[in-house]
């Protein structure tokens, strides 16, 4: 028998929509914390929003996943005292390699 707890509800939901997109052809795309949750249990054709500061875009390129990237302190539109200046200074290729 299953614990229907929160923690189990989130872990189906989660594997049955990477499921459906995969089986359709299309990569799932999730917010970065289902990789907090999930980590490399993910399958590797997920798609990894990374957008939380606590996040390492490198941590999830390094296994193989793809990312996106945004930085809440300054790419959302509900931040209104970003500046395009603080936009441009933020950069996605913090902590990668080279290669």
């Amino acid at each position: 028998q299953h614990q229907m707890n929160g923690k189990y509800i989130y872990a189906f939901f989660v594997k049955t929509a990477h499921e459906m997109a995969i089986k359709l052809g299309k990569n799932p795309v999730g917010w970065s914390e289902i990789w907090a949750e999930f980590g490399t249990s993910l399958d590797q054709r997920s798609v990894l929003h990374k957008w939380r500061h606590e996040d390492s875009i490198a941590d999830i390129v390094s296994n193989g996943y793809h990312a996106l990237w945004s930085d809440y302190n300054s790419w959302y539109l509900d931040i209104l005292d970003s500046t395009w200046d603080k936009m441009y200074m933020s950069e996605p290729c913090e902590g990668l390699d080279e290669e």
